[in-house]
């Protein structure tokens, strides 16, 4: 019953996807397009989002469900503003929203600077924000919606070598649970997805910036498509779950970090000093 009822409030609703013009955010256009959703994705650049969208687009599905693709910087207030303005010009309101846009700088924090960690919180923390606080009020006036805000299984598990990017996951679960908190006596529902390393166009640029030590943290762990976290995350709304961790790797780290931390910082510890004995 559940099921049916999130697929039933999907046919019916316009979806906003922040970031989902590639990744985990285009992935998960594919899948509220098929369930009959009025789909809006949004990213920086307007070639990329006018490539996905004309993807999306392509065939039936597209003729049947055609998707919007919206220029929007996430880490402008003014930018956000117009993408709920051009969304409103066309008789859309969001009642599900998925906020994937986002960014990281891995490096070590001796080289990280006070730019990459205001960037990094900018894109992945306030943008997130500026979005649920221009969506939310709407969605407590009808009495219903739906936001998935996405942080990462480092907004649960500290990583080496990725400080500007943890504190703004764990930024981000912090506002998600007590975001959650307010918004049930409304009828909203809110939850946090947590994926591991996904194979995106952002992994594959973080990979080559990575310090060795966090490389072979990455290494130790298996990559999951898009596709698997697309389909996860509409299994973790159908349930409701507070927090979604695609993946079974995923699911044990998030478990042991919460039951057993001393033995995630011992094995991260021995994967660290490892990688680091063979750098030297």
């Amino acid at each position: 019953l559940v099921m049916k009822a999130l697929d039933t409030f999907v046919g019916r609703s316009d979806i906003l996807i922040t970031g989902g013009s590639s990744g985990i955010g285009l992935a998960l256009a594919r899948s509220f397009q098929s369930l009959g959703g009025r789909v809006h994705i949004a990213a920086r650049r307007s070639d990329v989002v006018r490539s996905a969208t004309e993807a999306l687009n392509a065939g039936d599905r597209g003729s049947l469900h055609p998707v919007v693709g919206h220029e929007c910087d996430v880490t402008s207030a003014e930018s956000v503003g117009a993408l709920f303005t051009g969304m409103e010009e066309r008789g859309a309101t969001p009642a599900i929203v998925v906020n994937c846009a986002g960014m990281t700088v891995p490096a070590y924090f001796t080289d990280t600077t006070d730019d990459d960690f205001q960037q990094t919180m900018d894109a992945n923390f306030n943008g997130t924000v500026r979005v649920c606080a221009r969506c939310v009020p709407a969605m407590i006036e009808r009495g219903e919606g739906y936001i998935v805000n996405v942080g990462s299984l480092a907004s649960i598990v500290s990583v080496f070598g990725m400080t500007a990017y943890c504190a703004s996951k764990f930024a981000v679960r912090g506002f998600t649970e007590s975001l959650r908190s307010e918004m049930k006596v409304h009828g909203v529902s809110v939850s946090l997805l947590c994926p591991p390393d996904t194979d995106t166009p952002m992994l594959t640029a973080e990979r080559k910036l990575r310090p060795v030590e966090t490389e072979a943290l990455s290494g130790s762990v298996s990559v999951l498509s898009s596709d698997v976290v697309a389909a996860a995350t509409l299994k973790g709304m159908r349930r409701g779950a507070r927090i979604i961790v695609p993946g079974t790797e995923g699911k044990t780290t998030a478990l042991l970090q919460q039951y057993a931390p001393g033995v995630v910082e011992w094995v991260s510890d021995r994967i660290v000093m490892k990688a680091r004995q063979g750098k030297t």
